[in-house]
């Protein structure tokens, strides 16, 4: 359970960084901080979390392959972009025994390590299957609980032990925590959120004449949001709408994103029969019907692996873990209020390019050759 210092701190980081996103931007009439108490309801937007850029750029197959990798310089799980990352542990024949996903942000990694580093060091044993984790591979340079240390420095060693540079405690060789990839990241997400919190139309259009399409908006939108993912076109479109609505938005409590179900019914054994849902393990829950972590792994006393299961939607025997994020409903959840709580303020928003969607995957064609290039040494 989360205690009320990490509680507390966590939601003045989530306030502060909706501010920071909003001094970038023009202000957006209809940002909210997560206090307003006019933002009662829930909007949710999902997708599932395959890359969809990966996918599209390379082919399934080569995405399927790179999307594993972890040998990136700058970091592990380079591709793995839409707000999902996950590790897979294979036996020593190759075969997938377990992949575990995680939605859970980098920052609030950084709350809990800082605030409570007891519970912090209890979950990473918990997800490396250890009775306790190495203190010195979660808070290089720092005893977390020495005399006079306080949650600043705690912070900053836990960062740049787990996040920068991760340990095998996050990398995915012991263990994955929390999200590591720039995409994935509260900063992120409060600027997608108050980049795109516009009721947006077209040059002389009014609101209700027909909404600017997502990919034109993200053309405007700097590196806020990214065309041809799964996830923030959905998102801009669903931002553009709550705007249109006249809504008050913000970043939904206690977490912005959470696992909120799997197709356990697409996994089939070799004999055809589905696999069930007792291979899944729903785990951290955020709220009814939210979980920020999932692991499929075989259940107690079954003596398949999950690499002798197939998908039958793509008849693909399971041999990466992008055909298991492939299965994991992921959402982004928004705190809004009733309709009409503002005035609906329109902004123009036309397209750059003749409004022909981009989904450019130079950056995807890099790694791909970064990992060819690892492979053939």
């Amino acid at each position: 359970m989360v205690g009320e210092r990490v509680s507390g701190a966590w939601d003045a980081r989530v306030d502060a960084a909706l501010h920071r996103a909003a001094e970038r931007v023009p202000r957006s009439p209809f940002l909210t901080k997560r206090a307003d108490g006019r933002a009662t309801q829930t909007a949710l937007v999902d997708w599932t979390g395959l890359p969809l850029r990966a996918v599209s750029t390379l082919g399934r197959a080569d995405a399927l392959a790179v999307l594993d990798w972890r040998g990136w310089a700058r970091g592990p799980r380079p591709l793995q972009e839409e707000y999902l990352e996950w590790r897979v542990v294979r036996g020593g024949d190759g075969v997938i025994e377990r992949v575990d996903l995680t939605c859970e942000l980098p920052e609030f990694w950084r709350v809990l390590a800082a605030h409570d580093p007891d519970e912090a060091l209890r979950l990473v044993a918990a997800f490396a299957n250890e009775e306790e984790a190495a203190v010195e591979q979660v808070f290089e340079g720092v005893d977390p609980f020495g005399p006079g240390v306080g949650p600043e420095e705690r912070e900053a060693a836990f960062a740049a032990t787990m996040l920068d540079q991760p340990s095998p405690y996050n990398d995915g060789e012991r263990a994955i925590c929390c999200m590591v990839h720039r995409s994935n990241t509260l900063e992120a997400v409060a600027g997608l959120v108050a980049g795109a919190a516009f009721a947006f139309v077209r040059e002389g259009g009014r609101v209700g004449e027909g909404r600017v399409p997502a990919h034109v908006v993200i053309q405007g939108l700097a590196d806020a949001a990214v065309d041809g993912r799964g996830s923030d076109p959905l998102v801009v479109e669903r931002l553009g709408q709550l705007a249109c609505e006249g809504r008050l938005v913000t970043v939904g409590h206690p977490v912005a994103l959470a696992i909120v179900g799997v197709e356990h019914g697409r996994l089939r054994r070799s004999d055809g029969w589905p696999a069930g849902a007792a291979w899944w393990r729903l785990e951290r829950p955020a709220g009814p019907g939210r979980f920020r972590r999932a692991v499929l792994a075989a259940p107690p006393g079954e003596r398949l692996r999950v690499g002798d299961l197939f998908d039958a939607a793509t008849e693909e025997p399971i041999g990466f873990g992008g055909q298991v994020a492939d299965l994991v409903q992921v959402a982004f959840e928004l705190r809004v209020s009733a309709p009409g709580a503002v005035g609906v303020e329109p902004r123009t928003c036309e397209p750059s390019d003749g409004g022909r969607p981009g989904a450019v995957g130079t950056d995807v064609r890099g790694i791909w050759q970064a990992f060819t290039g690892e492979a053939a040494a």
